[in-house]
């Protein structure tokens, strides 16, 4: 498996129009609109935010739990919930943490397990034990949300890391992975590996990242050969939803050499419903948003898989955190973007972070 990376350019801040120059004017307008909506594109609405299920088991785990050498540990804690405790988490577990451990204070991790309800309530914990700020690396809008707005309660601030939210104004920060640039290039990498052209389905989520799947069919527009058969859509983070509708779209069309996913959720439900059905279509998944699809992208169950830029989100992300326990200032901006990464699996050449 390797990295595939699109040329990076000289200041992540600039958004989304000052990284796509050179693409047609066409793509380019596209992708400045989904940024636009992606992440930080709306101002908190009066939509209902869930609340944790009665009866239902969503636990939390603390993962790790470093006290600072010097200083009194006790005084601050950084609070920092993760979906995971392996790959691109672990990376940023390891550079927020010595971040922290620089500036005196503890980091507790949680680790919510993938779980968007246990994500809100890792959030809520960190709250009720007095968090001095909350970092979180979040899969899921609503129950960020539900999270959010009791730190807010409490003047804690949040900083969102990867996916973030649409709602501007909930969270002190968020540093978003970009994943529209990505997309086009997985889109053309696609295009040139397949030279007889491809049939193809598409899995689409009724949120903001459906914008990305229109983004790699317009890669296909004017293509000879290659052909959208079907698309459907459903809840990007619900596995049952996810198979049934990929299992839908491949009995439909068994012929499909292809099946292009947008969450993790779908991209590991269709691998699923594939093999149901003795069926090997190539899965694409252009949001890698969760740890698990690194994994099923090395063993090959995923082709490829646009996943975040742990180090980099995670450096990032330190630097607000020291700038806010120094001086008590927030960034000036809410929403900082950082292009994603394209893993593909079957290269021989290997990249990881460190």
């Amino acid at each position: 498996m390797r990295f595939l990376r699109t040329e990076p350019k000289k200041d992540d801040r600039a958004g989304a129009g000052s990284r796509f120059r050179g693409l047609p004017a066409l793509f380019t307008l596209l992708i400045l609109l989904a940024a636009s909506l992606a992440g930080c594109g709306k101002k908190t609405g009066g939509e209902e935010i869930l609340v944790k299920p009665a009866g239902e088991e969503h636990p939390v785990t603390v993962i790790e739990t470093a006290d600072a050498e010097s200083g009194d540990s006790g005084k601050k804690t950084v609070y920092f919930v993760v979906p995971s405790e392996e790959g691109p988490s672990l990376t940023e577990i390891r550079i927020l943490t010595e971040a922290a451990l620089e500036e005196g204070v503890s980091m507790m991790v949680l680790n919510y397990m993938n779980d968007p309800i246990a994500e809100a309530s890792a959030i809520e914990q960190a709250v009720s034990e007095g968090a001095a700020v909350i970092i979180c690396d979040n899969i899921d809008e609503t129950q960020t949300l539900r999270g959010i707005r009791s730190a807010k309660k409490k003047g804690i601030p949040v900083f969102l890391i990867g996916r973030g939210v649409d709602s501007m104004g909930m969270a002190s920060a968020q540093i978003l992975t970009e994943s529209y640039t990505c997309v086009r290039k997985m889109g053309e990498e696609y295009v040139s590996g397949r030279k007889k052209g491809a049939a193809y389905v598409v899995l689409n989520t009724s949120g903001t990242e459906n914008d990305l799947a229109e983004a790699f069919s317009s890669v296909m527009e004017g293509r000879t050969g290659f052909q959208e058969l079907d698309s459907a859509v459903c809840d990007g983070q619900n596995a049952g939803e996810a198979y049934d509708a990929a299992w839908e779209l491949m009995h439909a069309h068994p012929n499909a050499d292809t099946i292009v996913c947008v969450t993790s959720v779908q991209a590991l439900a269709a691998a699923d419903a594939a093999a149901d059905q003795g069926l090997s279509p190539m899965v694409m998944c252009l949001s890698g948003d969760t740890d698990e699809i690194v994994q099923s992208v090395e063993q090959g169950r995923v082709h490829a898989a646009i996943v975040k830029p742990a180090k980099k989100l995670a450096e990032r992300a330190a630097l607000s955190l020291k700038e806010y326990l120094e001086t008590g200032e927030l960034p000036d901006s809410e929403c900082y973007y950082v292009q994603g990464e394209i893993r593909i699996s079957g290269d021989t050449e290997e990249e990881k972070e460190p």
